[in-house]
């Protein structure tokens, strides 16, 4: 593994010597950035937290240009990563050249994009909090469904470990107050944000989580909200791609 690391950080430090300059594309590319960080990690330092997700433009040509979507190219389905990759290349390449042109015909794609944020006590699922999760639904022309919801979660905050930008920007905010103040708990919030997305969308793995670098906001929706994320697609809107 460390072998494989050295190799591919060389490769792209040939083409792109600065750090965190360099962007990770592919489909559903934040399950491989997951790997990544897990088991290359100098290779995700040196890259680029923003990523390219191709299945974030296909999750909108499935709305704003059927059309477009159906005449794709197809897959081989080899599941080999060279070939994925290739693939993905193929379709971003086509999505380039016919996506973004106007089409005539309106939408009638009728599953909603779900869009999260969530403010967080810091970067690290695994040992960080969430402290406020916001979530709005829309169609696929983009018009809000129903309200937008925001939620304070409820934390003793003599208790919380946040790093310095974090305690900074959340009490320049007002967040800290408020989470001191909250009553909310996280699987209260998880309860009711599940209930809204299942009044617009009762099947599992079809609503599709969106946001920008919405791979952070997923990991600790994993991580915290586990009944929540696995309602959601795996594929994801990735407005910073």
């Amino acid at each position: 593994m460390a072998e494989a690391e050295a190799a591919v950080l060389a490769l792209v430090r040939r083409h792109c010597s600065l750090p965190r300059t360099a962007v990770l594309a592919g489909n559903s590319v934040h399950a491989d950035r997951a790997f990544l960080s897990r088991l290359m990690p100098e290779l995700t330092a040196f890259l680029h937290y923003r990523i390219v997700d191709v299945s974030s433009v296909k999750e909108l040509a499935r709305r704003w240009s059927p059309q477009v979507l159906g005449a794709a190219p197809t897959k081989k389905e080899t599941h080999r990563a060279l070939d994925d990759i290739l693939e993905s290349i193929a379709e971003l390449r086509y999505y380039k050249q016919s996506f973004f042109v106007q089409q005539q015909s309106v939408s009638t794609h009728k599953v909603p994009l779900v869009w999260i944020d969530v403010e967080t006590t810091g970067l690290e699922p695994e040992k960080d909090k969430i402290l406020e999760i916001a979530m709005i639904l829309t169609d696929g022309e983009l018009s809000t469904i129903g309200v937008a919801e925001n939620m304070v979660i409820g934390h003793r905050t003599d208790q919380l470990a946040l790093n310095e930008w974090a305690l900074a920007s959340h009490r320049r905010s007002g967040l800290m107050s408020a989470v001191a103040r909250s009553t909310t708990t996280l699987p209260q919030a998880e309860a009711a944000l599940l209930a809204r997305i299942q009044g617009v969308c009762p099947t599992p793995r079809r609503a599709v989580l969106a946001g920008n670098n919405v791979e952070f906001d997923r990991r600790f929706l994993e991580r915290h909200m586990p009944a929540l994320a696995a309602h959601l697609h795996f594929r994801s809107v990735d407005v910073s791609t």
